[in-house]
């Protein structure tokens, strides 16, 4: 195992353990190196944002009326979509977002 793999199972070994304690001992206190919480830090946020990036990647979203145009239908029908669950946007800051692998399902249809 490479040093790289190595530290990465112990600092999700850790995590494991930090999730065990926080249940256990709810009011247990610690006492961790700056450094220490730094690099846990660290690699913390790098995990979180390959994650997301990945998820982006993978998933293209498309506007209502791009997506609208795309199915050939009107925005109240996109509407009518959304309360019959048919096709169901993500909302994001107030814009109603469709993923565009939902529109090709239902263009395969």
């Amino acid at each position: 195992m490479t040093y790289p793999e190595r530290r990465q199972n112990l600092i999700q070994k850790i995590m494991t353990d930090l999730v065990h304690l926080t249940k256990q001992y709810p009011d247990l206190n610690l006492t961790v190196r700056v450094a220490d919480l730094r690099e846990f830090a660290d690699y913390y946020v790098s995990e979180v944002k390959n994650v997301y990036e990945t998820k982006q990647e993978q998933e293209k979203y498309v506007k209502r009326i791009p997506a609208a145009e795309q199915l050939g239908v009107d925005l109240s029908t996109l509407w009518r979509y959304d309360k019959t669950g048919y096709l169901c946007p993500v909302k994001v800051g107030g814009k109603r977002l469709y993923k565009q692998s939902d529109i090709d399902k239902i263009l395969m249809k």
